[in-house]
């Protein structure tokens, strides 16, 4: 009875450490995040969402970009997975996200990688919320098509209603960059739509990493 008390305590101690290793990176407070301006000043607002029953960010844009990054070091082997939800309200006004004109998304999310010294051999890829480009696809950034992958990670356009996604970093580095990385160097997060000279508004849930994926929440 002994052992197998020890073998529980043992097994419930890896419990513990599996469940520790999941993170989550919340809006509240919005200090945790360094904003980095581009053109004018998306407004970022935190507020209760009571489908999700969390504080969700608000992010509206009007023919502005300035996004959040958080630098943090998330160890891919242990915390693959990244998931979140997402709701579009209003999305910029373009029709092909591949050239500059209009590289504008109501949210893009980036995942970081810094192989080398610095951050100038970094790779990012950018999960967007895309009206025009197939669920899955992923194209070269117009503006560093060799640093930065943007990856259409919504299914379909429907406005107003939250939208689960969910990903396997390690995965997608490996077929979108042809290399496995282990460790993440940072995350950020942006709502834009300067290039178009158009408005987006959208809102985020905190972003998780875990070791599987999560299912969705079932809504009423």
């Amino acid at each position: 009875m002994a052992q197998a008390r020890s073998v529980l305590a043992i097994f419930g101690v890896m419990i513990a450490f599996q469940a520790s290793a999941d993170m989550e990176l919340t809006f509240s407070p919005m200090s945790e995040w360094d904003k980095k301006r581009f053109e004018g000043e998306t407004d970022y607002q935190t507020m209760l969402d009571t489908e999700l029953n969390t504080s969700v960010l608000y992010g509206r844009s009007d023919a502005s970009a300035s996004g959040l990054i958080q630098e943090i070091d998330i160890d891919l082997t242990e915390t693959p997975w990244v998931s979140w939800y997402w709701k579009v309200v209003e999305s910029p006004n373009v029709t092909d996200e591949s050239v500059k004109a209009q590289d504008d998304f109501a949210w893009r999310i980036g995942v970081t990688v810094t192989p080398g010294l610095t951050m100038m051999s970094s790779e990012t890829i950018i999960y967007v919320w895309s009206p025009n480009k197939p669920h899955n696809s992923f194209w070269g950034n117009p503006f560093s098509p060799g640093s930065f992958k943007m990856l259409a990670a919504n299914i379909g356009d429907k406005k107003g209603e939250w939208q689960y996604v969910s990903r396997n970093v390690r995965e997608d580095f490996q077929r979108v960059f042809g290399e496995n990385y282990r460790t993440l160097s940072a995350v950020s997060i942006m709502s834009d739509s300067d290039n178009s000279k158009s408005q987006s508004a959208a809102y985020v849930s905190p972003i998780r990493f875990s070791s599987s994926s999560i299912p969705p929440l079932k809504f009423p």
